[in-house]
Order: structure tokens, then C-alpha cells, then sequence
């Protein structure tokens, strides 16, 4: 099978799974378990029969990796990892991996590139309540952009370098565009900084209403003292810069944990709710989570109609 032919059907393919994951994971916020396994299962034959060289499959098995690693350290939930490696694998197809920096920099060129589409993607999908707060949003953003120096500026100027790193494995007009594309995403952090100050992206929910699978807008636990305290990244910051062991995480029995992405186990949600009705605390702070889903499908699509082009 010539190898355009199959690149044709990866996209066709591709825009398909991602329509259907996005829908989804909109609706439900899950995505089923059919749309990436079908999708990885049609890959790999179609790559079978295009005789597809080894690097396809050590591509595929890096975002595997890479993906399996989010899963583990919480920041993605399972759908999220088996749907970024299906969408590798069809990416992969549109043009065959011919070195080894495509497969290190392609997972990471989606990886990054969907990162970069979290705040417009907020923004269209919380439109409605982001122009009747529009004050407050712009207010949140100024306060944002002195405060993110630190966290979502730094964090946007990483990814940013992580842009200009994988236009190197692209020619011509394509890596221009994607090295120009690279303040992007330290404007894209600084912008959900701005959402998640404004409150856009968290919402108060009532203590009878916990529940497993809730995000937390912030890490909650008790210290030493049996206090009740927030944690954050200028925690982690301070503990680093005083020499702390354990910098990412805080001291003391850790209730409820913002960073992993699938949200509060059961008995995460009863233990919650024990120690903040003990408190007096009647609400749970709450992500509005995001479904992650059509970032990814809209970056791999995006890459692999590239990749198609500069093959035909």
C-alpha cells in the first residue's frame, strides 16, 4: 500500500476520532473506551500494510510512554492517555517517521501544541459567562500578568522553547511558522491564569455535593498542628528555595490533591467532607474541568495535515 494512501486514511480517521472523543468528553467527560482502541487497532494494520518502517512503532511506543507517565503522575486520566497514544499512532501514518527527533519531537509537538489551545478552548467553551464577566475577567488577567512571572509565565516560556526545539525537525515555511507561534504559549498560560483568577474556571460546590471524580481548584491537607491549609506552586517554590525534601507536595495528611486530573477518589470525597464539615466549611472549591480531548485531536490533526502536505 503506498504510503500516501494510508496518510489519506489516517487523517480521515483521525478528524473522525476526534470528533467523536471531543463530543464525548464535552458531554461525559469520558471518553469511551472504543473510539482510541478501534483507532489504534486501524493504525497499526494500515501501517502493517504500508510496511510502515521500525521508527513508526518505537513512535508509538514513546507516546505510549509519555503518556503513561502523565497517567501515573495524575496529571491525565486513563481516556486522556489512550486517546494521545491512538493519535500519535494516526499521526504517525500521515507522513512515516524517517529519524529518531521526529519520534521524541512529535509527541511532544502535540503534547505542547494542545497545551496551547487550553485557553482558547476555555474561552469558547465558558463564552457565555466569560462575557457577562468580562470586567472581571480583564481585571483578573492585568492581576495575572504580574503575578504568573512566577508559575504561568515561566511554565508558558518552557513550552514556548519546547515549540522552537521541534521546529528544528521541520522545513521551510512550517518551522517558521511554528518558531513564531512560540509566544503563543506563554501568552496561552498567562490567559488561563487569568480564567482560573477570574474565577471562570472554578465554582463553589455545595459539601452535600462531593462526590468522587470532582477536581479540586487546590490542594488541600492538614499540617502538623491539625490545621486546615491550601497548597500551591509558590509552596513548592519556597520549600525548594529552603531546602525542603520534598518540595511538590506538602507536609501533613494530604485530603484532596488539584493536580490529579482524575479527581477525588470515594474515599478522597468522604474524608473531605468529614474534615470540612468538622470545620465548618459548607462548600468544596472546584476546577471547572476541561475535557482535553479536542486539544489533542485538533493539534494531531493539525501536525499530521501538515506532515501529509510536505509528503504529496
Amino acid at each position: 500500500m503506498p504510503e500516501s494512501l494510508a496518510g489519506l486514511a489516517s487523517l480521515a480517521v483521525l478528524a473522525l476520532a476526534s470528533i467523536a472523543a471531543a463530543h464525548h468528553d464535552y458531554r461525559s467527560r469520558r471518553i469511551p473506551n472504543a473510539i482510541p482502541w478501534l483507532a489504534l487497532a486501524f493504525s497499526l494494520a494500515f501501517a502493517l500494510l504500508a510496511r510502515a518502517p521500525p521508527l513508526y512503532y518505537a513512535l508509538v511506543l514513546v507516546a505510549f510512554a509519555f503518556a503513561l507517565l502523565l497517567y501515573f503522575v495524575g496529571a491525565w486520566a486513563g481516556g486522556d492517555a489512550k486517546f494521545f497514544t491512538a493519535c500519535l499512532a494516526l499521526l504517525a501514518l500521515a507522513r512515516f517517521p524517517t529519524q529518531i527527533a521526529d519520534v521524541l519531537l512529535l509527541p511532544a509537538g502535540v503534547f505542547l501544541l494542545a497545551a496551547a489551545l487550553t485557553a482558547p478552548f476555555a474561552l469558547f467553551a465558558r463564552r457565555e459567562r466569560a462575557w457577562r464577566e468580562r470586567r472581571v475577567l480583564a481585571g483578573a488577567f492585568v492581576a495575572s500578568v504580574k503575578d504568573a512571572v512566577g508559575g504561568a509565565l515561566l511554565a508558558g516560556l518552557v513550552h514556548a522553547l519546547g515549540v522552537i526545539a521541534f521546529s528544528w525537525s521541520l522545513d521551510g515555511i512550517v518551522s517558521s511558522l511554528a518558531a513564531g507561534a512560540a509566544g503563543v504559549f506563554a501568552a496561552s498560560f498567562v490567559l488561563r491564569a487569568a480564567f482560573f483568577a477570574a474565577g471562570l474556571l472554578k465554582e463553589k460546590i455545595p459539601l452535600q455535593q462531593v462526590r468522587e471524580g470532582i477536581v479540586p481548584a487546590q490542594t488541600l491537607y492538614l499540617d502538623s498542628n491539625d490545621a486546615l491549609r491550601s497548597w500551591g506552586w509558590r509552596d513548592s517554590l519556597r520549600s525548594a528555595l529552603h531546602g525542603g525534601k520534598s518540595s511538590f507536595k506538602p507536609r501533613g495528611r494530604v485530603l484532596c490533591d488539584a493536580r490529579r486530573a482524575a479527581g477525588l477518589t470515594a474515599l478522597e470525597a468522604r474524608e473531605l467532607k468529614k474534615v470540612l464539615k468538622s470545620r465548618g466549611v459548607g462548600f468544596l472549591l472546584a476546577a471547572d474541568a476541561l475535557p482535553f480531548a479536542p486539544q489533542v485531536g485538533a493539534a494531531a490533526f493539525a501536525l499530521a495535515l501538515l506532515r501529509f502536505v510536505s509528503l504529496v
